[in-house]
C-alpha cells in the first residue's frame, strides 16, 4: 500500500501535545519511528511516547525548543545516530497568543516569529545533511487556513504562517535536487489547548474595535481534530502524494470556500 511508513523515521517537532500528537500517532499506526521534539516534555507528552512504543515503533522523546538551532542541531544528530536515514520532518512546533494589535510587544511578535517560522528554518537546516546524503525525504510544515480568513487578534500568528508559506514553497524548490518533497497542511479550526481559551479570544479580538461578524460557517460544521490533521499529514509524506510538493492543503471543514 502506498501510506506504508514501516520503518520510516519520523521527527516531529511539538510532537507531544495537540496537533502534533495527533500526527505522531498516525504516522506510527501506519508503521513509523518516532522522535518527538517537544518544549514541554510532560506527562502527555510521555504518554504519546509510550502509546507509540506500545504498537511495536521505536519512539523516542526530546526536549527541544526549536528557536535555539544548537539545540536543534544536537537533538537531530542524536536521532541520527540512532536511524541514520531520517525520511520525514514534520515542523509542528508552533504558538499563538492572542492579542490586539495595540498589546502584541516586541516580545511577544520575536517570540511568535521565531518559534513558528524560524525554528522550522532550523530544523530543516540540521536535517539537511540526512536528505542530501539518503537523496530522499518528505517534509509538512503546518501552517493555517488564517493566512486567507485574516482577524484582528492574530497579527502576529498571521504573519509568521504567511512567511511558512512562502517557507514551504521555496524549500519545495531548494530540496527538490536531492528528492525531497515539501508540502503544508493548513489546518481551520481544531480542538487543541491553544484554542481552549475561548473568552481570551473573544477579548483580544473585541478590544481591536473590529466588528466582530453575525457568525461563522463551514460545509462541516465542527472543529476539526488532531488525528483528522494527522491523517492529511500521513498521505503527504506516502509514497501516495509522491508527485505532490510545494502544496498548502487546506483541512478545515470547507472554511475556505464559504
Amino acid at each position: 500500500m502506498g501510506d506504508d511508513l514501516s520503518g520510516r523515521v519520523a521527527i516531529i517537532t511539538g510532537g507531544g501535545h495537540g496537533i502534533g500528537a495527533g500526527i505522531a500517532r498516525s504516522l506510527a499506526r501506519r508503521g513509523a519511528h518516532i522522535a518527538i521534539f517537544d518544549v514541554n516534555p510532560d506527562e502527555r507528552a510521555v504518554a504519546v511516547r509510550d502509546e507509540i512504543r506500545n504498537l511495536g515503533q521505536w519512539a523516542e522523546l526530546y526536549e527541544v525548543d526549536v528557536t535555539d538551532s544548537g539545540v536543534v542541531n544536537t537533538a537531530v544528530n542524536a536521532v541520527g545516530r540512532v536511524h541514520p536515514v531520517i525520511d520525514i520532518v514534520v515542523n509542528n512546533a508552533g504558538i499563538c497568543p492572542f492579542q490586539d494589535l495595540e498589546h502584541i510587544t516586541d516580545e511577544m511578535w520575536y517570540r511568535t516569529i521565531n518559534v513558528n517560522l524560524t525554528g522550522m528554518f532550523f530544523v530543516i537546516r540540521a536535517v539537511l545533511p540526512y536528505f542530501k546524503k539518503q537523496q530522499h525525504g518528505a517534509v509538512v510544515n503546518i501552517s493555517t487556513v488564517s493566512t486567507r480568513i485574516a482577524t484582528p487578534h492574530q497579527v502576529h500568528y498571521i504573519a509568521s504562517k504567511g512567511g511558512v508559506d512562502g517557507l514551504t514553497r521555496a524549500l519545495a524548490v531548494a530540496l527538490a535536487p536531492f528528492n525531497v518533497r515539501v508540502n503544508a497542511v493548513a489546518p481551520g479550526g481544531v480542538l487543541t489547548d491553544i484554542n481552549a481559551n475561548v473568552e481570551e479570544q473573544r477579548q483580544a479580538w473585541e478590544r481591536s474595535g473590529v466588528p466582530v461578524s453575525s457568525g461563522s460557517w463551514s460545509p462541516i460544521p465542527r472543529p476539526g481534530t488532531p488525528e483528522e490533521m494527522g491523517e492529511a499529514v500521513r498521505f503527504l509524506v506516502s509514497d501516495e502524494a509522491r508527485y505532490i510538493t510545494g502544496a498548502i492543503l487546506p483541512v478545515d471543514g470547507g472554511a475556505l470556500i464559504v
